[in-house]
C-alpha cells in the first residue's frame, strides 16, 4: 500500500461515518477519492462492510494515515492521555492495524514494541494487528498486549517470539494477514458492544 494514500471509501458502508486523518493530524469527514487506498478498502470490506464485514454495525469508523497514527497516536507519550479519537468523533474501543514495520533495527523494533505495549496499557484501547505473511512475527505483532492475527489460508509469519511466546494469538481466513486481521477486529468490537450492555448476563 501507499503510506500517503490511506481513505476508506464510504461506499463499503454508507451508513457509517467516517473520520479521516491526515499525515498532518487534519481530520475531515469528506472523502478524497484521490486519496483512496485499495488496501485500506479490502480491510474495511472484512472488518464493517455491509453483507461482508463481520461487524457491519459499527458506530463510526476512524481512517487514520499510518505514519501519522504511529508517529503522534503510539510514539508521541503525550498522547497516551489523548483520546484516539479526533474531537467529535465517538471514542474508539478497537483499532485495526493491517500494517507491519521491518528494515529496522533490532532495538527499534523492540522500542516499537514496547511503544504499543504502554499505549494498550494506559488506555485499555485494544489493538489487533497482522503479523506479517511470512517469515517470523513482525513488529508490532509480537508485542505482549496487542491482538496478533495470522492468516488461516494463506502466507502467514509464525512464531514463536524472540523470546519463546507463542504467536499469532489467533488465525482467521483472509488470504493474507492484513485482511485476515480485520476479521478479528469486527469480532472484538462486537464482543467489546456484548459486555458493555450485559449481553453475556450480569457481571459477578
Amino acid at each position: 500500500y501507499d503510506a500517503d494514500n490511506f481513505e476508506v471509501n464510504p461506499n463499503i458502508a454508507p451508513s457509517i461515518p467516517i473520520t479521516y486523518v491526515n499525515k498532518l493530524g487534519t481530520a475531515t469527514t469528506t472523502f478524497t477519492a484521490s486519496l483512496e487506498s485499495t488496501h485500506a478498502d479490502s480491510v474495511a470490506a472484512n472488518f464493517y462492510g455491509a453483507g461482508t464485514g463481520a461487524a457491519p454495525g459499527v458506530a463510526a469508523v476512524v481512517s487514520y494515515n499510518c505514519n501519522y497514527f504511529f508517529d503522534t497516536v503510539i510514539q508521541d507519550p503525550t498522547a497516551i492521555q489523548t483520546p484516539l479519537a479526533p474531537a467529535g468523533a465517538p471514542p474508539v474501543s478497537v483499532v485495526n492495524q493491517s500494517f507491519i514495520f521491518t528494515n529496522l533495527s533490532a532495538d527499534d523494533l523492540a522500542a516499537i514494541n514496547q511503544l504499543y505495549d504502554d499505549y494498550v496499557a494506559s488506555t485499555g484501547t485494544i489493538i489487533v494487528t497482522a503479523v506479517g505473511n511470512s517469515g517470523g512475527i513482525q513488529v508490532p505483532g509480537s508485542a505482549y498486549n496487542v491482538i496478533a492475527v495470522g492468516d488461516s489460508d494463506g502466507g502467514s509469519s509464525v512464531g514463536p517470539t524472540s523470546d519463546g511466546r507463542s504467536k499469532p494469538d489467533i488465525v482467521a481466513p483472509g488470504g493474507a494477514t492484513s485482511f485476515s486481521t480485520p476479521y478479528v477486529s469486527g469480532v472484538a468490537a462486537i464482543m467489546v458492544q456484548a459486555g458493555s450492555t450485559g449481553a453475556g448476563g450480569a457481571s459477578a
